[in-house]
């Protein structure tokens, strides 16, 4: 029987259960203001619902006559204590929860009778080190979380046994390094995030072992440097997550290896050029973010080899100029954005290659008009095309709309329309002197009405 939420799962976000709802095989006691655990679990429960309490520890042998329970919750409790026999006797438990506590150590064996366990959930603690042993014997276990805690250090061998896990999350911890034989073992492992720690570098070695990584998440840290080689052996690797971080420069060679990367987040970063053989190999590549960032030069050709590209993020950088031969061989890209850089020149025909292209943002620069041999091999399908901004960029194109009646019969016909990004709206180019572009008369394409311009 469901019952009313109290005041303390209202916080959390959980649903309380009536503890009349269990049965020999379910046993609920959440939200029910336990300060220890119950004596009366029926030895047939398969699961125990003990979340959302006030239990403080977790005495030895309290559970070794649950045999045959597959599942234990003790999330949103105050766990500070839990004793290294706490789960002795649990050989079927397979999901044990006890995130958002105040476990501050656990010592090694803790586990070790878990023999079936597959998803240990220690997130929301106040966990500093693991300890070489901590996870003896869990050769099951498929997803690990370890995530916000404050952990600064992972001993060697700690996740060695761990030869069946494909998620280990690490997240919002004090890492400061990677060390080499970290991950050692984890042949199996799909994903692994160390977003927001405080890892200064990657150097050879952490990840040499991962050769089932499909998406690995480094955001957030202080990485200024990326040692190349650091991905080998990566061939699965399909999702990298580097922005938000220091990085200056990337040495060409540094992501040859990852020859199934379809995603390369690498924005909010300080690098100041983009250039030849940084993204070798990745013919795989969908989607490069660059944005926010300090790119003040792209060397032609830096794109040459990305012929899967749909989505190239390149907003909030320094660009001033855009030259024939920076997108070649982009044929299968769909979105280019370079709104808000201080581009101020465009060269002829320097869009040529974009033969899929659907979105083009080019608001937020320094540009005075467009010459229609721009966008002549460009689809109409419409293009998707992006000016000006709503007033909330650092600075805006004013256009000389006379020059520009070309784009106004293109607009007319539906072959252009106007892109905005999430959370602006709609603009149609702002006109310099005050002028208006809807009041902009135009004979022909390309000529301006006799009559007055507005």
């Amino acid at each position: 029987m469901l019952v009313g939420v109290d005041a303390q799962s209202c916080r959390v976000g959980l649903m309380c259960w009536d503890r009349f709802f269990s049965s020999n095989r379910h046993f609920w006691r959440t939200c029910a203001g336990l300060s220890h655990v119950p004596h009366d679990i029926p030895a047939e429960a398969h699961s125990v619902f003990l979340g959302c309490n006030s239990i403080t520890s977790v005495p030895s042998g309290v559970f070794s006559h649950l045999t045959l329970c597959k599942r234990l919750d003790m999330d949103h409790n105050q766990l500070s204590f839990v004793h290294k026999e706490a789960f002795k006797g649990m050989v079927s438990l397979e999901e044990l929860h006890l995130y958002k506590n105040n476990i501050s150590t656990l010592e090694p064996g803790t586990f070790a009778d878990l023999r079936s366990l597959e998803a240990l959930y220690l997130w929301g603690n106040q966990l500093s080190n693991i300890d070489a042993g901590l996870f003896q014997n869990l050769n099951n276990l498929v997803n690990l979380s370890l995530s916000q805690n404050s952990i600064t250090t992972v001993e060697p061998g700690s996740f060695a046994d761990l030869k069946s896990l494909e998620i280990l999350y690490l997240w919002q911890n004090q890492l400061s390094s990677i060390d080499a034989g970290l991950f050692q073992n984890l042949n199996n492992l799909v994903e692994l995030s160390l977003v927001q720690n405080r890892i200064p570098a990657v150097e050879l070695g952490p990840f040499a072992d991962l050769r089932s990584l499909e998406a690995l998440y480094l955001s957030g840290n202080q990485l200024s440097t990326i040692d190349a080689g650091s991905f080998q052996n990566l061939n699965n690797l399909v999702n990298l997550f580097l922005s938000q971080n220091s990085m200056t420069t990337i040495e060409p060679g540094t992501f040859a290896d990852l020859k199934s990367l379809e995603l390369l987040y690498l924005w909010g970063n300080q690098l100041h050029s983009i250039n030849v053989g940084m993204f070798n190999n990745l013919n795989k590549l969908l989607n490069l973010q660059l944005s926010q960032n300090w790119i003040s030069t792209i060397e032609p050709g830096t794109f040459g080899e990305l012929k899967s590209l749909e989505i190239l993020y390149l907003w909030g950088n320094l660009i001033s100029r855009i030259e024939a031969g920076m997108f070649r061989n982009l044929h299968k890209l769909e979105k280019l954005l370079l709104n808000e850089n201080q581009i101020s020149y465009i060269e002829d025909r320097a869009f040529d290659s974009l033969f899929s292209l659907e979105i083009l943002d080019l608001a937020g620069n320094r540009l005075v008009t467009l010459n229609p041999d721009l966008l002549v091999n460009l689809p109409r399908s419409p293009l998707q095309l992006g000016l000006s901004e709503d007033g909330s960029s650092r600075q805006t194109n004013r256009w000389n709309c006379p020059s520009m009646c070309w784009l106004k019969h293109e607009e007319q016909q539906g072959t252009i329309r106007w892109w905005f990004a999430e959370g602006h709206t709609e603009h149609s180019p702002v006109c310099a002197a005050g002028g208006d572009w809807y009041q902009l008369q135009c004979d022909e394409p390309g000529e301006v009405s006799s009559q007055n311009y507005f």
